[in-house]
């Protein structure tokens, strides 16, 4: 149980870091003069983003769970597993988002 709440804090401060490097990667393309490598990156940053990070936040502490044995393997153990992924996700994004780049 020990593991499991280690890598649970372990994988919020990684869901949030990485929504945070997102954003400073979209602040950072602020200042770059309209082109289409800047729409280019755009566009590969965003669908890296939606490929990787949101999968990641969201059935980790699930997958987590089931490797590690943590949980009775239930349906509603799994669903609890993937709304608190969701929850994560909601918060990283929404405490990323405030954070600007500057304080980074």
């Amino acid at each position: 149980m020990t593991i499991f709440i280690t890598l649970i804090i372990m994988y919020m401060l990684v869901s949030y870091f990485g929504v945070r490097i997102y954003f400073c990667f979209q602040n950072g393309l602020k200042d770059k003069k309209n082109s289409l490598s800047k729409l280019v990156f755009t566009y590969l940053i965003f669908f890296l983003f939606i490929l990787v990070q949101i999968p990641f936040v969201i059935f980790f502490p699930a997958w987590i769970s089931e490797k590690l044995d943590v949980f009775e393997r239930t349906s509603e153990t799994t669903m609890f597993l993937i709304l608190f992924g969701v929850v994560v996700l909601i918060g990283a994004i929404w405490k990323g988002r405030a954070s600007r780049a500057n304080n980074f």
